[in-house]
């Protein structure tokens, strides 16, 4: 069929989303979805960087009006992100855990949290269809981010979760970033811009350990973000 993108190309696409929703008495009333946008363009044949330009050009992604007011928060004034919450002695406590796991690995930069709390053979499932198969690999891709953001700001905003009773926690964090592009990488060359990125990642846990992720963020939308302003 038709759609914003084009006429119909007759390929075949597999795609998958993640999404969110809180019911009472059996009826949702809340409800946020990541969709792997990214993924299903690249299968239809469009090539990811172009599209989004063209997009910024023609207006056919609004930008959040919200957006221009916000700031970054991760180092308010000179100081430092404080530290995540510290597990005491007790029963393992699953947002205690994430909360203070996502400040010290995203906000603090401290990436020796990765080792501790992921399984080295981890199994992960992200944006526009990326696929590892270990604890390398992921570490890889994040200091990627973290280089072409060196600045960003990580924000948990909502966490569920379920215990099997065995030992098994399964979870669901919907977070927001902000950060300026100030480094090279699989973006391009540095823009200067700042930018707002928001996701959500499950987690499977097994015992303390994260054994397996799926996150999901607005990558397109952050291409289109980056792309050149339209020519006037």
């Amino acid at each position: 069929g038709f759609s914003r993108w084009g006429p119909p190309t007759m390929r075949k696409v597999n795609v998958w989303c993640i999404a969110n929703c809180v019911a009472r008495e059996n009826e949702i009333f809340e409800e946020h979805v990541q969709y792997n946008l990214g993924a299903t363009l690249t299968q239809l044949g469009f090539d990811l960087k172009a599209l989004a330009a063209t997009a910024r050009a023609t207006g056919a992604i609004d930008s959040d009006p919200m957006f221009a007011a916000s700031g970054r928060t991760r180092v308010p004034g000179q100081g430092k992100p404080a530290h995540g919450t510290l597990r005491g002695e007790g029963p393992f406590d699953v947002e205690d855990f994430l909360c203070s796991m996502t400040q010290d690995v995203w906000n603090r930069r401290m990436l020796s949290r990765l080792t501790r709390d992921y399984a080295p053979a981890l199994n992960y499932q992200g944006p526009t269809n990326r696929s590892y198969r270990s604890l390398a690999q992921y570490q890889s891709a994040l200091l990627s981010l973290l280089a072409m953001f060196p600045d960003l700001s990580f924000e948990p905003e909502g966490l569920y979760y379920m215990q099997d009773g065995a030992g098994t926690t399964w979870t669901s964090l919907r977070w927001s970033a902000t950060g300026v592009h100030g480094g090279h990488g699989p973006y391009g060359a540095p823009t200067g811009r700042e930018v707002r990125i928001w996701g959500i990642t499950q987690h499977k846990i097994e015992g303390e350990t994260i054994t397996e992720e799926w996150m999901k963020f607005n990558e397109f939308d952050l291409l289109r973000q980056l792309a050149p302003d339209p020519v006037t």
